[in-house]
């Protein structure tokens, strides 16, 4: 994981998603928190990695990036966690929408375009 390392915090959220993934799972879409992350804020914002690692827990067939987009809070560039969380997902095998903000996707459709749209507010 980029050298980061899980604090025992981070394991004990893993391990609930885990089992609510086994016990609830599969799901359709996980919304997971991926941007807004910082080293000194571990153990309230995941990292791209742990986004993806979150939706294999909880047995989620795609993943939707959320807190990321709508401002910057942290010192990573804007695009950053788009950009990691895609190629990571890619690495990973995880499916991922990223709808552009105000896009309607439909659940039930078996094919989302990915078009990295925030490249063009960067």
């Amino acid at each position: 994981m980029d050298g980061y390392h899980l604090c025992t915090h981070q394991v004990k959220v893993m391990k609930c998603l885990k089992k609510i993934g086994d016990q609830n799972g599969p799901f359709d879409i996980s919304l997971i928190d991926c941007g807004q992350y910082n080293k000194a804020w571990k153990y309230s914002h995941m990292f791209p990695d742990q986004s993806i690692i979150a939706t294999k827990d909880l047995k989620g067939e795609y993943l939707i990036p959320i807190h990321w987009g709508a401002f910057t809070l942290s010192t990573h560039p804007w695009i950053e966690p788009p950009e990691k969380v895609f190629a990571n997902a890619e690495k990973l095998g995880q499916k991922i929408i990223l709808p552009q903000i105000g896009q309607i996707i439909s659940i039930g459709q078996t094919n989302y375009k990915i078009k990295k749209w925030w490249r063009e507010f960067n």
